[in-house]
């Protein structure tokens, strides 16, 4: 077999979507837009509860697997449906997270999860894997499909390409403006935006960090948060550490929506998400109570829908309400961020990657092992306070707290004190004068939470479903109970869409019927005390807002009857309620058609590259003897090429190496394309397109997509299309979607080991590539890490810092290579390059025909030598003449030792 380039094949494809060549910027938002669902986490029970009880629409939560919250809590399959039942009752929602790369050997599993967890009554799944999207619509249609912000999905083309593949509800980037949530909400898909919580230093379902460092991958659930640890910023021109705010420079404030939510709401988005499965349930209560007070502050009814529409002030926020109280549970700082256009250092929490807490004072006098502090909110014991010294944090547990210095001495101690004024405590390290103190644990908060615990929610009258009984005791006919649901109470019908249950006022009650209704014997009964008994709703989930009795005279009647004939007319009611989420039946899983397996094709290598010097620079690594395929790179990642022109971020610069090195070079595309890189990209490529078609024995335009936008993008300007490794394949189901999607190479990721290829490949519908060298992708960052060295004028094509090479230093001295691209995103690459050269002919026998040097973080010199040792590896393994020894100091990723 020799060495040489199989050409593209063209395979029929699905289209994903039909999008307009622009997205034309809304003139206006909805006169009246819809006040958007509340969607809360919960990481357990507490949680759950608290949820509820704060007044969130809708909770998301996850089993112990597939989701991408490992380490919470989580649920048991078996707990779900009275959890489904109960938030039905309410009328809200229940969705289930299935939001992790599924590897193909766990596949039915997800799929069981999924179809179990729909019997149960969850009203939706948040799935990330492509694989796991195309399954669940086809063996599982009636199951609501969102896509988790994993999906990376940050323009109308990811978002009808998701439409397409069945997805209802499109989870969007973080990374959005709030014209870019507003543009994304008209396209006609439900979209979800996240409005609080802790915010990812790199783009979501692109953090490779944890994985390639410790083998815990965030696609997987088990995020180490390498972002929040202590970093240093390298500038190579010197080899010193910059000088930065602080040490922690990829961690990103919370995301805090409150001072633009009247604009969040009149964006048009269906729900706004609360981030938080690994917090507390006080954190849940608190966050989701304040949201809840937030939006009915926006509500104002219009007179033509009933409680489902609002009209929304648009004076702006001002000084949000509430954001006191949020800093209480959990704030590293807060910022809008992104929605409103922020990427700068205003974003970042530099300094501090925890609980920063609420401010309560300063340091106001030192009397031995006494501190005294000027308090601006009251304090109580129980609470934990930091002092922020200028050697560090200084933890102080309020276990005793004083008026005065006198009283600390003579042990009279107080349970609260009033602010504003000095309090004294015992202090717990050294503080000084005038330093800040902040309170990272609040004693009462978490008191208050115990009065909506799941035991203490339903105690007495406190149910969280509005109910109005009506008792009628007549003499000689049967004792009845009604229970009828609260016109203004808001419902579902099982389809995940809200209504108000005066839509279906009449059938939304119950009846119970007692023993016939007898003269009293002894004592006869009186309205009040009836209506007092049958409204004990104590361990139900209903409470009872009015109770009217119609009752004969003289009327005897033991009250355990009235209590059963109620029991019997709550249950009623219930069963009318859940009755749509309890008829469904599970059918059979229907069988698929497996793809025929590509043809193998010749074994051949490639060569990503980010300029023409580069380019040539493979060109004469591969000599003349071998074919080599080189991918371009569309982004411009140095601020000039190495020839002193500008590098556009599109696909015209296949031109210019097309020119020199010939015909045969494909487009790199980002994985991540905002609505304007589409377009400077569609420009671009439909440019190429013309100049090459205009070409004798030109080479037809092939794009390497690294998103389902990408897809799309190639799609409609009729480009081959390979699918890249920032993609997520993981499975079989993913592989056999992109084959109906005319994808005709998938390049696998760097997170499959051995085992997985094995898998894959040897069935495979696509011919598939795998790097086998250079600096692996980490992490891509909306914020530019450059910015750690001081203000930038975000003029990202003349910055001088993108002339000389940054570089980020962990904890352990190794070193990450940061390259910032023309957009002013930051790509961060791993500290030790990858060498999987020496298992090229294992990697061959399973049935890869394409091996890829990742030359982006290479120097000329660099590139020609790695390519010149490539080729001679896949030389070697066509002629199964050996291969070539492993390097020391290398890393071969996860081939080997897999993914936790």
């Amino acid at each position: 077999m020799r060495i040489d380039n199989d050409p593209p094949h063209r395979a029929h494809k699905v289209p994903l979507s039909t999008v307009p060549t622009a997205l034309s910027e809304p003139s206006a938002p909805p006169v009246s837009p819809v006040i958007p669902e509340l969607l809360a986490p919960a990481g357990n029970r507490d949680a759950f509860f608290a949820a509820l009880a704060a007044g969130a629409d809708a909770v998301y939560l996850g089993t112990a697997d597939f989701n991408a919250r490992r380490g919470a809590d989580n649920f048991r399959l078996e707990d779900l449906r009275g959890l489904c039942d109960l938030a039905h009752l309410a009328g809200r929602r229940v969705y289930l997270t299935l939001n992790t790369a599924v590897r193909d050997e766990e596949f039915h599993d997800a799929l069981e999860t999924a179809r179990q967890a729909w019997m149960a009554g969850v009203d939706a799944a948040i799935v990330h894997d492509l694989g796991l999207v195309s399954a669940l619509a086809r063996v599982l249609p009636a199951l609501r499909l969102h896509a988790s912000t994993q999906l990376n999905t940050h323009s109308a083309e990811g978002v009808l390409a998701l439409a397409a593949l069945g997805v209802k509800r499109v989870t969007l980037a973080r990374e959005l403006s709030l014209q870019d949530v507003m543009a994304l909400s008209m396209v006609g898909v439900e979209t979800e935006a996240f409005a609080h919580g802790a915010l990812c230093f790199c783009y979501s379902g692109q953090c490779l960090m944890s994985s390639m460092i410790g083998r815990r991958s965030a696609n997987r659930g088990l995020c180490a948060q390498p972002c929040r640890l202590p970093w240093k910023l390298i500038d190579t021109s010197t080899g010193r550490a910059v000088k930065a705010p602080g040490d922690h420079l990829l961690s990103a404030a919370d995301l805090c929506s409150l001072p633009v939510l009247p604009e969040l709401v009149k964006s048009g988005v269906s729900s706004i998400k609360i981030e938080g499965r690994m917090k507390s349930a006080s954190y849940v209560h608190t966050v989701v109570k304040t949201y809840r007070a937030a939006l009915d502050a926006l509500w104002v009814p219009d007179g033509v829908h009933t409680g489902t529409s609002c009209q929304v002030d648009g004076k702006g926020a001002g000084e949000a309400p509430g954001i006191s109280g949020l800093n209480e549970v959990y704030s590293r700082g807060f910022t809008t961020a992104y929605l409103e256009g922020e990427r700068g250092n205003a974003m970042m929490s530099y300094a501090r990657p925890n609980n920063r807490g609420s401010a309560v004072g300063r340091v106001g006098a030192l009397h031995g092992k006494f501190v005294g502090i000027d308090l601006s909110v009251p304090l109580n014991t129980g609470d934990v306070l930091e002092v922020w010294t200028t050697k560090g944090n200084c933890t102080i547990p309020v276990e005793r707290l004083y008026a005065s210095v006198a009283d600390a001495r003579d042990d009279k101690e107080l349970e609260h004190f009033d602010a504003p004024g000095r309090a004294y405590l015992l202090a717990k390290g050294a503080v000084g004068l005038g330093d800040r103190v902040f309170r990272v644990r609040n004693a009462n908060a978490e008191k208050a939470l115990q009065e909506v615990g799941e035991k203490a929610l339903f105690a007495g009258n406190c149910g969280l479903v509005p109910v109005q009984l009506e008792v009628t005791a007549r003499l000689g006919e049967p004792l009845k109970v009604v229970a009828r649901l609260e016109e203004d109470a808001p419902c579902q019908q099982g389809s995940g869409e809200g209504l108000t249950r005066h839509d279906a006022a009449a059938r939304m009650k119950g009846t119970g019927v007692g023993p016939i209704v007898e003269k009293a014997r002894t004592k006869a009964l009186d309205a009040p005390e009836v209506a007092e008994h049958a409204s004990r709703l104590g361990g139900t989930p209903f409470f009872a807002r009015g109770c009217s009795v119609d009752l004969d005279e003289n009327v005897g009647m033991g009250y355990s009857a009235l209590h059963a004939a109620r029991a019997r007319a709550l249950d009623d009611l219930s069963d009318s309620l859940l009755e749509p989420w309890h008829r469904r039946r599970l059918a059979s899983c229907p069988s698929s058609d497996s793809p025929t397996p590509a043809a193998r094709g010749r074994v051949g290598l490639a060569v990503l590259v980010r300029n023409l010097a580069c380019a040539k620079a493979a060109m004469r690594g591969a000599g003349s003897a071998h074919a080599v395929t080189l991918y371009q790179h569309a982004l411009s990642l140095d601020a000039a090429d190495e020839e002193g022109c500008p590098a556009h971020a599109d696909g015209r610069i296949l031109t210019r190496v097309r020119s020199a090195q010939g015909k045969d070079t494909r487009l790199w595309l980002p994985a991540v394309m905002h609505q304007d890189d589409l377009a400077d990209l569609r420009a671009g490529m439909a440019d190429e397109a013309g100049t090459e078609a205009g070409t004798e024995g030109a080479a037809e335009g092939v794009a390497v997509a690294n998103s389902l936008a990408g897809i799309s993008l190639a799609q409609q300007l009729d480009w081959h299309c390979e699918a890249g490794p920032s993609l997520p394949v993981y499975n079989f189901e993913a592989l056999a979607l992109l084959s109906r999607l005319g994808v005709s190479r998938a390049w696998l990721g760097p997170e499959l080991s051995f085992a997985d290829i094995e898998r894959l490949a040897p069935s495979s519908p696509l011919a598939l590539g795998i790097c086998v060298s250079g600096f692996t992708e980490l992490m891509v960052s909306e914020h530019c890490v450059l910015m750690a060295q001081g203000a930038c004028n975000r003029r990202c094509a003349e910055c001088s810092r993108r002339r000389a090479p940054r570089l980020l230093e962990d904890r352990k001295g190794y070193r990450f290579s940061v390259r910032t691209d023309g957009a002013g995103r930051s790509h961060i690459y791993n500290a030790v390059a990858l060498d999987l050269l020496s298992e090229i002919p294992r990697l061959a026998s399973l049935g890869i025909t394409r091996f890829l040097v990742d030359a982006t973080q290479l120097t000329t010199a660099q590139t020609e030598e790695e390519v010149r040792r490539a080729a001679r590896a896949v030389n070697l393994a066509v002629r199964g003449a050996g291969a070539l020894p492993k390097r020391e100091g290398l890393t071969t990723g996860h081939l080997y030792r897999g993914m936790l």
